[in-house]
């Protein structure tokens, strides 16, 4: 099981510290499950407003991947992240080949559900994913000399659709559709 630590510090008002560990089991060459567990701190100052806060979060993840045939692939995949305001992570940035930037503001909590699937076709690769995910964003602020933190947050549920194909050697086509 891989064991990663990151830290990033860009200057005196901001900090993110990641740790986590995660692995993967296939039982089958059509079955793949990978589970992670991280742990995150966000430390962070809003300079215009004055406003300090802190996030400390342990947060899973989990996906399966599932060969249907030679040519089609379902991928399940759960998630929660934190996103620091200064996104330079170096940890895995797909949870059973999902990637997980949607839905995402610097300094939110994010959990997110997908289900994918996937068509490989000669030179390209169809993609059909219906998503679920919200956020969650602290924040705060100096007002009148007192501190006050404040909390938002927004869902968004939808599918996404998606075409990819090579076009000779060096070229290639990409178009999808959010709906």
């Amino acid at each position: 099981i891989p064991l990663s630590t990151e830290n990033s510090r860009y200057d005196l008002d901001f900090d993110h510290r990641s740790a986590y560990m995660g692995g993967r089991w296939s039982p089958s060459s059509q079955l793949q499950f990978e589970a992670s567990l991280y742990s995150e701190t966000l430390d962070n100052i809003d300079a215009t407003l004055g406003g300090r806060w802190s996030l400390r979060e342990t947060l899973p993840r989990a996906g399966m991947v599932y060969r249907a045939g030679d040519n089609q692939t379902w991928r399940l995949a759960h998630f929660e992240t934190l996103l620091p305001s200064a996104a330079a992570r170096l940890d895995p940035s797909t949870v059973a080949g999902i990637r997980i930037t949607r839905n995402i503001q610097a300094g939110a909590l994010v959990r997110e559900t997908d289900i994918q699937w996937e068509l490989e076709l000669p030179q390209a690769l169809v993609k059909l994913n219906l998503f679920d995910a919200d956020k969650t964003l602290t924040s705060s602020q100096l007002l009148g000399g007192v501190q006050v933190e404040s909390t938002a947050s927004g869902e968004i549920s939808g599918t996404e659709m998606s075409y990819e194909q090579l076009i000779g050697r060096q070229t290639g086509l990409s178009l999808s559709l959010l709906g």
